[in-house]
């Protein structure tokens, strides 16, 4: 008897965007609703304001750049007082071309990070022509990137600079949390009230290979 049922085959996910936005809320909602998505920053406007966190969720990846030649601003809003991007256990940010800038001389005392990873399984990847910095956290550690676990890579022409925090003014490790600063990355200027002007280790079990420059960071213990 010949088989005359009909099939069909599965409907196929959606395909991630690679959408150029110029406003916070577009960014916002393309991050929370796509597990894979590519964001430019910018044909009208050189800074976006942030007036609260992005969480990338478990699952998702992003990549956040910038539409043509020249790094975009994502600026801090005074209304962000804690962590500004939030990647969440078994998220990817990974970041190229922009500028996160937390607004120090306007938002003169936080308490978080510009970036907080959580979770061994979390990866944030900090690539070519990305500047962090300018964000002041008085009232816990990480002054740029607070990692409770997950893995931190550094490459390109990149820096986290201008961080302040009590402990690890630019970077804040804790927990298995690994990081690669590969060679033509910078970790400057960073400052700490207690321990690790740069970089500081704190209940810390991962592993760590430095290749590019740590310099003018201070500590006062």
């Amino acid at each position: 008897m010949a088989n005359n049922r009909s099939t069909r085959s599965a409907p196929s996910a959606a395909p991630a965007p690679q959408a150029v936005v110029d406003t916070f809320a577009l960014m916002e909602s393309l991050i929370n609703a796509y597990t894979n998505a590519t964001i430019e920053l910018g044909t009208s406007v050189t800074t976006i304001v942030m007036p609260r966190a992005l969480v990338i969720k478990s699952g998702h990846t992003v990549t956040i750049t910038s539409f043509g030649s020249t790094p975009k601003t994502l600026l801090r809003s005074p209304s962000l007082g804690g962590d500004a991007f939030v990647v969440q256990p078994g998220g990817t940010l990974r970041l190229t071309k922009v500028k996160i800038d937390g607004n120090a001389s306007a938002v003169t005392a936080v308490s978080g990070a510009l970036i907080a990873t959580s979770g061994p399984d979390s990866v944030l990847d900090i690539g070519a022509d990305v500047t962090l910095t300018n964000n002041k956290n008085q009232t816990s550690n990480g002054g740029i990137i607070r990692a409770d676990g997950g893995q931190i890579t550094m490459r390109g022409v990149s820096s986290v600079t201008n961080g302040s925090a009590v402990n690890g003014g630019g970077i804040a490790l804790s927990l298995v949390a690994d990081l690669v600063v590969e060679n033509d990355a910078f970790i400057q200027n960073n400052k700490a009230s207690k321990d690790g002007g740069g970089i500081a280790g704190i209940a810390w079990y991962g592993i760590m290979r430095i290749g590019g420059t740590i310099s003018g960071n201070t500590a006062g213990s």
